[in-house]
């Protein structure tokens, strides 16, 4: 005979259990629908198939690529770029579906166009992810970040692959980063960017985690003041506090210029600046120390 207490508790228990499991289930579902590929199919400034649509369309995980026909690999903005907050991103320039040549993101006239090519303001906890693709920047002459521009708070940015080039601006030409958590530049490449005061490829400020730069090269940068206290004419990192450590492996940084001192790295209350199998020569300065200023 069947004991009816016992079933209905039975009954009882698997009910929560039953919607527990439809619940995990679901976020499982919506994590998978939000995660989205979206193709960028057209060169224009703005528009359907444009990467500025991509990016008004994108949600948090998502990750853009390209497939763009021999000849309209460039895409030309006239206008920054930008990727948005609350937003882990990826922006992949291998246009292998396309022509197979990798993308330039540049803006309208390089080294002159008043505005950076892209800028990330992705926010904490977040990552925007820049991958085989290079950048030709703007000319901010009163300002930061004549290429790549982020100011954004315990966000994390991504360098994989690229060139970053022609950037110019007051601070950090090529690039400028500011307040982040972590910073990783690897198989990249900063060249021919002209900051006026401090850091010519880039300048790193007021960051609490790690920057890491590896099987990179920084060269043809420089800072073009002549007088006062400028640094780093390739490399500028600085904290308003003794914090952040800077890793730097397997990378060459070599011909860059400044007129005061460390034109190949400037360090300033950074708590950890760890070189390993690096080149830094043929740096050049009108004052004092030319590769490595502390």
């Amino acid at each position: 005979m069947r004991n009816t207490s016992l079933f209905i508790l039975n009954k009882l228990f698997l009910i929560p259990v039953f919607f527990v499991v439809c619940l995990f289930g679901l976020e499982i579902l919506k994590k998978e629908a939000y995660a989205a590929t979206l193709v960028v199919t057209s060169n224009a400034n703005s528009g359907a198939g444009t990467l500025r649509q991509a990016l008004l369309d994108a949600s948090d995980g998502d990750t853009i690529t390209f497939n763009l026909g021999a000849g309209s690999e460039t895409v030309v903005v006239s206008s920054t770029l930008y990727t948005w907050y609350g937003e882990n991103i990826t922006i992949d320039g291998d246009n292998t579906e396309g022509s197979g040549t990798n993308i330039t993101i540049q803006v309208t006239t390089p080294g002159v166009s008043a505005y950076p090519a892209i800028t990330i303001n992705s926010g904490s906890g977040k990552t925007s992810t820049l991958r085989n693709l290079t950048l030709r920047g703007g000319n901010d002459s009163s300002g930061s970040g004549g290429t790549i521009y982020m100011y954004s708070q315990g966000a994390s940015l991504v360098l994989d692959n690229c060139t970053v080039r022609e950037g110019r601006a007051r601070f950090g030409a090529g690039l400028w980063a500011n307040g982040f958590n972590s910073l990783t530049i690897t198989n990249s490449t900063f060249t021919n960017n002209t900051s006026q005061e401090h850091g010519g490829a880039a300048r790193i400020d007021s960051f609490t985690g790690t920057v890491n730069i590896s099987n990179s090269i920084f060269t043809n940068n420089t800072s073009t003041a002549t007088g006062g206290n400028y640094y780093g004419g390739a490399l500028y990192f600085q904290n308003n506090s003794t914090q952040g450590t800077v890793n730097i492996d397997k990378t060459t940084i070599s011909e860059n210029s400044i007129y005061m001192s460390g034109a190949g790295i400037y360090t300033s209350r950074v708590a950890n600046l760890n070189i390993s199998n690096s080149t830094i020569n043929n740096n050049t300065t009108s004052f004092s120390t030319a590769g490595i200023y502390s």
